[in-house]
């Protein structure tokens, strides 16, 4: 069964686990999405931790101040409180989480729980004291994402909150690490699944595939073998950007990602672009992985021509019809599709004869005569079939 992700308006009903990540304005919202959260735990008989910055008697405190502040009727007697160094077993010294040293912690706490008579384990953590260096982010994510294969088949969850005044931009580079996040947290969320290497969904585009890219190297290595397969039957939207710079991405790695799907949008854009690295399988998300899939995959990929080094007669094609019409480097994308779906003609193809209809125009050149140029090139690409 596929786990739940979604983007939320709220911590509670996220039984009886849920991997939640809230990038919080202020104290008061997390105040309330914590008390939430906590009550949730209780009430499914779950070990429950409230961890922070400060030492016990500060965190005390805090659930107290919760709970006269009408946010929830959680009692503090009930919640057990870590200090955030001591919950992920740091060093006093240090100010990364050592990934694995964490893991191995959350998970011993786990099996005590449960030991104990306990439904499973439950934290909320505000995780903004050990988070605010790319240092500290990039061990923090490796745990993050860790701690959610953990969470796909055991017994705990947690909230992890970041303060998005104190990181900015930089906090989704941890909230998209879950399958649950509140709205404007993250524009996609990576988060692990058994039946692949990862799932990734949510929105890819020009503006979120740098985050996606370095949220894979950080939580790296995936997969076994040549093939990275990535669930992406939640993915909501990717354009022709994001998908080239998984392309860039699995050339520098010398590596194939295989994106799995049941929106058959992605495939044919996938198609049309001529990748050779990023493959689309249009098929409804697995539920278990089939066995052999990437040795049978790889075996009709290497039949594929690899088309790489083509892209940039693509990005030639679109830079002069942005040029030559005054477009957008979307809307010059577009107008490439239109020939190439109008004409029955492979895109790079399109975009190579275009290209050099385009280079002999000259400068002071009228945007009319680009415009009889396309229209030229689509009759003629018609007349042809």
């Amino acid at each position: 069964m596929a786990r739940r992700q979604a983007v939320v308006d709220t911590a509670a009903g996220l039984v009886p686990f849920g991997h939640l990540g809230w990038a919080y304005r202020t104290r008061d919202e997390f105040g309330l999405q914590a008390a939430r959260y906590l009550a949730d735990g209780l009430a499914e008989g779950q070990w429950v931790e409230y961890v922070g910055a400060g030492d016990p008697a500060d965190l005390h405190r805090e659930l107290a101040d919760l709970r006269r502040s009408g946010a929830c009727d959680v009692d503090p007697d009930r919640v057990a409180v870590t200090p955030i160094h001591e919950f992920y077993d740091m060093p006093a010294d240090a100010d990364v989480v050592d990934p694995d040293v964490a893991v191995r912690r959350r998970m011993a706490a786990t099996e005590e729980a449960v030991a104990a008579g306990y439904t499973g384990f439950r934290a909320v953590v505000d995780t903004t004291p050990i988070v605010g260096t790319p240092a500290q982010r990039e061990c923090f994510a490796r745990f993050e994402f860790l701690i959610d294969q953990k969470m796909a088949v055991m017994p705990v969850s947690a909230l992890c909150a970041v303060d998005a005044r104190a990181l900015g931009d930089a906090a989704a580079e941890l909230t998209c690490l879950h399958p649950l996040t509140n709205p404007g947290a993250a524009r996609f969320r990576l988060y692990a699944d058994p039946a692949v290497d990862a799932a990734v969904a949510g929105e890819i585009d020009m503006d979120s595939s740098a985050g996606l890219l370095r949220a894979l190297d950080r939580i790296g290595p995936l997969g076994l073998g040549h093939t990275l397969v990535l669930d992406a039957a939640e993915l909501e939207f990717v354009d022709h950007r994001g998908l080239d710079a998984l392309e860039r991405y699995a050339r520098d790695l010398d590596r194939d990602i295989v994106l799995r799907t049941n929106r058959t949008v992605i495939g044919r854009l996938n198609d049309l672009l001529e990748l050779s690295r990023v493959h689309v399988i249009e098929a409804p998300a697995c539920t278990d992985r089939e066995p052999g899939v990437e040795e049978d995959l790889l075996t009709r990929l290497a039949h594929r021509e690899r088309q790489l080094a083509t892209l940039p007669d693509i990005e030639q094609a679109k830079g002069m019809l942005e040029h030559a019409l005054g477009l957008t480097e979307s809307q010059a994308f577009d107008t490439l599709v239109r020939l190439s779906q109008h004409t029955n003609t492979k895109l790079r193809e399109v975009a190579v004869l275009l290209r050099d209809e385009l280079a002999g125009t000259a400068s002071d050149r009228t945007r009319r005569t680009a415009e009889e140029l396309i229209v030229r090139l689509h009759e003629r690409l018609r007349a042809r079939d």
